[in-house]
């Protein structure tokens, strides 16, 4: 249980919970101090071991997940210095907008990935800058709460088995501990309950359930709890069905309605995906295949409501020059998938017709569902320069600055703003700063020489004049 704990994230969680129950227990029957008495050689390794893991989890960075170290995960996780809906907000909400849509059955058992784009697109579009979120940032496989994925893959049906479970343990629990039990049987009893509580309690908030070692411990503190005598007896425990002819005939039924259910809701969004993924290795080997775009439409006959799908073709379409073809199905794309990758797909295909204004408000659009996306300002504020609206172009910047920061990008865009309405001090002033902090822009210094060239000039020009 301890190599578990340190090799996986979340079951330290269930194991703390069990040991610190068991350690009151054995507090309060006044048995501990014999324990730590007679085992002084394991208590001293458990202690080690416990340092290890905390400074390993504490200090290495990557040792929980991604590039920083646990503490500051968990620090920037809870903190509400930047008021706004985080990324665990967007991918619940978007499960309660499918377990909402689809409120029976659900989409079916694993099909979470395939279709949460399509509701996260929306939920973007009604939070708008309070999502404070780049659209990178959403590529997820599952909704970081197992409860609220359950009800979205099998609806009302997977709730009411969930909790027609948890009654039929609850009772068993109760039956257990109605009987007489000696006290070191109900001291585990009650421990693994605790146990199940804290790994219930972190699938609130993570996915647990989708680990293989964290599912284990759950079923191994369930065989505990549940079992008649020892874990291996609830384990290997056989549940005989009466025999009738009736009841054989409802199994058959109830078994080929699963099946259909099945196939008519899960193998759709793979059989899709299949097409997706092979016109891509398509793609890869030889750009502009036609093969890869006759993948994607069979993709998208398949499931005519999925945006994702509708945006891929439209991109596709778009790489190939056909930008008429690529606004058709960007426009269907954005009935169900309203997300800032679409919109900012759209702006470039107004953009290669010439359509400035329309581009602007597509990369504006953008802007509005992922206002951290850096490259969806700096699009817009080009579109609105080619345009001549200079003036809405330096408040956008000025927007974009609060929101992403002062990096070179925007510095460099900011600048060629200020050289459009004439102000070739500031201009230079903002191009120096981006080499300052970015000193390897070729094209950069090359702008900066030629402003500096003509103020140099019109300053001579204006002496010369008497």
């Amino acid at each position: 249980y301890t190599i578990m704990a340190c090799q996986t994230r979340g079951v330290w969680l269930g194991a703390f919970v069990a040991l610190v129950f068991l350690l009151v227990s054995m507090v309060r029957r006044r048995k501990l101090w014999g324990i730590l008495s007679s085992h002084r050689a394991y208590l001293i390794v458990a202690l080690v071991l416990l340092v290890v893991f905390f400074v390993i989890q504490s200090k290495v960075p990557g040792a929980s997940s991604g590039e920083t170290d646990t503490l500051t995960r968990a620090g920037t996780t809870f903190t509400f210095a930047q008021r706004g809906v985080n990324l665990r907000g967007v991918f619940w909400g978007a499960a309660l907008l499918m377990a909402a849509d689809r409120p029976v059955f659900g989409f079916g058992l694993g099909t979470y990935e395939y279709y949460v784009q399509r509701y996260q697109g929306k939920l973007m579009a009604a939070l708008g800058p309070m999502s404070r979120l780049q659209p990178n940032e959403l590529d997820t496989v599952t909704a970081h709460n197992d409860f609220l994925q359950l009800a979205s893959e099998l609806g009302c049906t997977g709730v009411a088995v969930m909790v027609w479970g948890l009654f039929v343990l609850w009772r068993c629990v109760r039956r257990r501990l109605s009987r007489e039990m000696d006290p070191d049987s109900r001291c585990v009893l009650l421990a693994s309950l605790a146990g199940l509580l804290g790994v219930a309690v972190f699938a609130g908030t993570n996915f647990p359930f989708h680990i293989v070692t964290h599912a284990l411990v759950c079923m191994f503190l369930l065989a505990v709890v549940s079992g008649a005598g020892d874990a291996e007896s609830a384990v290997y425990r056989r549940w005989r069905a009466p025999d009738s002819a009736v009841l054989r005939s409802a199994l058959s039924l109830c078994i080929i309605a699963v099946g259909a259910v099945f196939l008519s809701f899960v193998m759709q969004p793979y059989v899709a995906d299949y097409h997706v993924a092979y016109a891509y290795a398509i793609e890869s080997a030889e750009p502009g295949a036609e093969a890869a775009l006759e993948r994607l439409k069979q993709a998208v006959r398949i499931e005519p409501r999925n945006g994702r799908i509708r945006a891929q073709l439209g991109r596709a379409y778009l790489a190939r020059g056909m930008i008429d073809e690529a606004k058709v199905e960007f426009v269907r794309a954005l009935k169900d998938y309203d997300s800032a990758w679409v919109h900012m797909d759209f702006g470039s295909a107004c953009e290669a017709q010439g359509d400035l204004d329309g581009a602007a408000q597509h990369f504006s659009d953008a802007v509005f569902r992922a206002p951290r996306y850096r490259a969806a300002h700096e699009r817009l504020v080009w579109a609105l320069i080619e345009a001549g609206r200079y003036e809405e172009a330096r408040e956008r910047c000025h927007e974009a600055f609060r929101w992403v920061g002062v990096v070179p990008e925007l510095l460099n865009v900011r600048a060629v703003v200020a050289d459009r309405e004439g102000d070739r001090e500031g201009c230079v002033a903002l191009l120096r700063r981006s080499l300052e902090m970015k000193p390897d822009q070729s094209e950069i210094r090359a702008l900066l020489e030629r402003v500096e060239t003509e103020m140099q000039k019109e300053m001579t020009e204006s002496r010369s004049e008497p």
